[in-house]
């Protein structure tokens, strides 16, 4: 699946590779002609467990509902976490936003609402 959007200034462009259940496995993200993010998803059995993205690898770990709450690397350095309210509003988080995979282990996707594929999600909304 092809996905395009414009953040105001740039048009980008990202490209999904899905799997089994639906899972998107690959991601190739294009902000510019010149820059193209890849990242590579490795699935368990309550969905993405860990990202890469080129040489680094980050483990997603995740609380009763499926939601992100840590991101970490191979030697347990912690790059971000989140804390989500009742909705799904993200209420707090680290430094950087490293995974789109956060409420329930959807995708917060660029237009601002989780993204279950089968329908858009808003948490401000309920």
């Amino acid at each position: 699946m092809l996905k395009n959007y414009n953040d105001g200034s740039v048009t980008n462009s990202k490209l999904y590779l899905h799997g089994q259940n639906d899972y998107p496995l690959l991601e190739k993200d294009r902000t510019s002609a010149a820059a193209e993010n890849l990242a590579i998803y490795v699935y368990g059995l309550n969905g993405a467990i860990a990202k890469r993205s080129g040489a680094t690898v980050l483990f997603l770990l995740k609380d009763h509902l499926g939601s992100t709450r840590v991101v970490m690397d191979a030697t347990g350095l912690v790059h971000t976490y989140y804390d989500y309210d009742a909705l799904g509003n993200l209420i707090r988080t680290g430094t950087t936003n490293e995974v789109a995979y956060q409420f329930t282990g959807q995708e917060f996707d660029e237009s601002g609402v989780h993204n279950y594929r089968a329908r858009l999600y808003d948490s401000d909304l309920g």
